[in-house]
């Protein structure tokens, strides 16, 4: 009896829908489905990329995890070994402090007035503690000379030294001054420009680290300013440790009154940065929600007008015996394969495009400059690149995709398709026999 039914609905189904008549309209949806959930997917994916690559190396490098600072930020503070000492002996879970100061200058290549000058940001850093920041070492790849930090010692990220100034080598003489209009080296540039030899070029992944900053000694920071002053001191914890409760313990700390200094975490000190990634990403995911309301509101408008078209074959199956269960599988059914096949294909093809879009580009970039090359004369034709690290600010391309952030955007997308399409086909099952001759059946 239960076999004598399914060969009923599958035999009812097939002829209720006719014959291919909706291949082509279920193919439209599926793709639409598909498609859009693989674009969201990419998107995402890159986005997450994006945010992690340069969150993880803006704590990391740039900001630790949490910073000492003075009170008054307008003022530096003394340079004491005695704060640092009494935070590994009180605090276990800090695996590094470095002291450090940042100054925005001007870096000249070649002992003339003309050479090349460059804006960067420099960092002055105690060498022996920053050898204990095992994340920070990690990140920063040294890729040509070494990390010595010796006395007049610089290192340079790699982007300014070898694709700006390719002429700079290993132990090059460079001379660093604060003045934008260059004035003060016009006379002796030793005592008016501090001179560094350059010891090492490294590598972040990060075109705004490798392109504009350069790391020096704190000596030498001293020996250049005359003075004793730093900035900050940053905290890296130990892996596994609870950030926010150590945090806690060393704002209790009664070192911080004494020495008038407070601690603002990572997300404190970039709060504003971190809020514009978390509202890019919220606007990106309320486009996206539209995109798929709209395609929701094409299969409910599809399976409606389908409904319409076969509503007088509805009515007969009807006043033959069978029951509104049957019709409604055969819609369900219908709408079963277009949510799950649809969200399956979109989330392949979709990590697939965001694994591979590197080749993607290059195929594409490929292309379109060997058309270009064609119409435009070769002294005005400028190869086009899509992904340019001088834009994106960050020399490698990561894509990251968190397990229940695709299990909730697949289900969503699963959830949404059968509502759109269980409204028209409960209106289906409802219809009664007697308007077929209401209709002049």
């Amino acid at each position: 009896m239960r076999n004598h039914n399914f060969k009923f609905r599958m035999y009812t189904g097939s002829k209720l829908m006719g014959k291919n008549s909706g291949a082509p309209i279920f193919a439209a949806l599926f793709a639409g489905i598909a498609g859009s959930f693989a674009v969201l997917l990419v998107v995402i994916g890159v986005m997450n990329g994006f945010q992690d690559n340069y969150i993880t190396r803006r704590v990391e490098i740039a900001s630790y995890h949490a910073s000492l600072m003075p009170i008054d930020n307008k003022q530096g503070c003394t340079y004491d070994r005695t704060i640092i000492d009494e935070l590994y002996r009180q605090i276990p879970e800090i695996e590094a402090a470095v002291p450090f100061c940042d100054r925005d200058i001007i870096i000249l290549f070649r002992n003339k007035i003309d050479s090349d000058r460059q804006p960067v940001k420099l960092r002055a850093v105690d060498p022996e503690e920053l050898r204990k920041d095992s994340r920070f070492n990690e990140l920063f790849n040294i890729t040509h000379g070494s990390l010595d930090l010796s006395q007049d010692k610089i290192v340079l990220g790699e982007e300014l030294g070898w694709r700006e100034l390719s002429f700079a080598r290993i132990n090059s003489a460079v001379y660093l001054t604060p003045d934008i209009s260059l004035q003060t080296l016009a006379g002796k540039k030793e005592k008016d420009a501090g001179e560094f030899r350059v010891s090492g070029y490294f590598n972040t992944g990060s075109y705004d680290y490798d392109r504009y900053w350069a790391f020096i000694s704190l000596s030498s920071f001293f020996k250049l300013t005359e003075t004793n002053q730093i900035d900050n001191i940053g905290l890296k914890f130990k892996k596994g440790v609870n950030r926010r409760v150590v945090t806690e313990k060393i704002r209790n700390l009664p070192l911080l009154k004494e020495y008038g200094l407070e601690i603002k975490t990572a997300e404190e000190t970039n709060s504003a940065y971190f809020a514009a990634l978390r509202l890019e990403k919220t606007m990106i995911m309320f486009l996206f929600v539209i995109i798929f309301l709209m395609v929701a509101t094409n299969i409910f408008g599809t399976l409606r007008l389908t409904i319409l078209e076969k509503k007088e074959k509805i009515l007969i199956l009807k006043a033959l015996g069978t029951v509104p269960r049957d019709i409604e599988q055969i819609f369900l059914f219908e709408s079963f394969i277009l949510a799950f096949g649809g969200a399956t294909v979109g989330m392949l093809l979709g990590i697939f495009i965001s694994h591979n879009i590197l080749n993607i580009f290059a195929v594409a970039e490929f292309f379109i400059n060997s058309l270009l090359a064609i119409a435009i004369p070769a002294e005005i034709f400028e190869p086009i690149v899509i992904y340019d690290t001088s834009i994106y600010y960050q020399t490698d391309f990561l894509v990251k995709f968190g397990f229940s952030e695709l299990a909730i955007m697949y289900f969503s997308i699963v959830l949404l398709t059968l509502l759109s399409a269980y409204i028209p086909v409960t209106k289906a099952a409802r219809l009664r026999p007697n308007k077929i001759l209401q209709e002049g059946l």
